[in-house]
């Protein structure tokens, strides 16, 4: 099976400071187009909120080799590789027209029961429209982070209604931002891990604690109980 693909061009309201698309919009494009996949085999967001599930992402790896600047085209492809009890895999290839590689994704889902919050096992309904793909080849890291033990406290984040998607809880990519903001300078970013523990919600303080070397960043979103609610890496070189 081919991967599903979306074909757009980079916005201004895509760009960061250095007119090339910024992380979060390259990773908002990645979910869009599994969204979008979703919706076009049948598994759309009102398609699951009647059932009371819902997919979320819980783990991404994005390899970039390049962001585009402002009005490139792009094509961003997707596919679902395997599904597990709860779980789906899935891989992104985000390329010029003519297929040179610009970035390559892989992430892990998880179904969710809205009701409860929990994990609920898939079934051939869930799964089977979208097909599978041959998982993209790209060196894996292991889904958990292990972050250092002496990060330091970069400030804190007290969740707005702007940080909410429809789910009531903070945007996967929001965080990401958080992390990035977090930093006493941006970095040339080349990898990038981000392992979701739990929700924030509207109110909620992010507390960021960040270690930073010469070849990454690590950067932990703490809630005011000292838990996390994701863990970000960034890789530099």
């Amino acid at each position: 099976m081919i991967l599903y693909t979306v074909d757009s061009r980079v916005r201004y309201s895509e760009l960061d400071e250095t007119g090339h698309m910024s992380l979060p919009a390259l990773l908002a494009w990645l979910q869009d187009s599994a969204l979008f996949h979703s919706q076009d085999v049948g598994c759309g967001l009102q398609d699951f909120a009647q059932k009371g599930r819902i997919w979320v992402v819980s783990s991404w790896q994005l390899q970039i080799e390049r962001f585009p600047v402002f009005g490139e085209d792009f094509t961003v492809g997707t596919g679902a590789w395997d599904f597990r009890r709860a779980e789906g895999l899935r891989d992104f290839l985000f390329t010029s027209p003519d297929g040179t590689p610009w970035a390559k994704a892989a992430s892990t889902w998880t179904l969710i029961r809205t009701e409860t919050g929990r994990p609920v096992r898939a079934t051939p309904e869930d799964t089977e429209p979208y097909g599978l793909i041959a998982p993209l080849p790209m060196e894996r890291a292991p889904r958990r982070i292990t972050l250092p033990s002496d990060l330091q406290s970069a400030g804190e984040v007290v969740i707005q209604p702007h940080h909410l998607d429809t789910n009531r809880h903070v945007n996967n990519g929001w965080y990401v931002q958080m992390a990035l903001d977090a930093l006493p300078e941006k970095p040339a970013v080349r990898e990038v891990r981000v392992e979701y523990h739990r929700q924030a919600r509207l109110g909620d303080t992010v507390l960021p604690f960040v270690g930073v070397t010469e070849t990454k960043a690590a950067i932990d979103l703490r809630g005011e109980d000292g838990k996390s609610y994701a863990r970000v890496l960034f890789f530099t070189k």
